[in-house]
């Protein structure tokens, strides 16, 4: 079972599910980009769209965020002038 706010491909079009039935088999309404809603498209029907990710890619491998230089920003904020 998809969760609402799930995005979808069901043919050319990208979309998000907005509701679904509650049965062994359920069906899907979906928002397309358009604005137009698709009612009881069967999961069969619907391919999972993972979202962009907003890490980027280096010779082909996901770079891991880096928390540290944050880390330094709040400490440069946090710090007493006076020291």
């Amino acid at each position: 079972m998809l969760k609402l706010g799930t995005r979808v491909g069901y043919g050319d079009q990208v979309g998000r599910v907005v509701g679904r039935t509650i049965e062994l088999q359920p069906k899907y309404d979906i928002m397309l980009a358009n604005g137009t809603i698709l009612s009881y498209v069967r999961e069969v029907d619907l391919v999972v769209v993972p979202l962009p990710s907003e890490r980027s890619l280096v010779g082909g491998i996901l770079e891991p965020m880096s928390m540290q230089r944050n880390d330094e920003n709040e400490e440069e904020q946090d710090a007493d002038p006076d020291r």
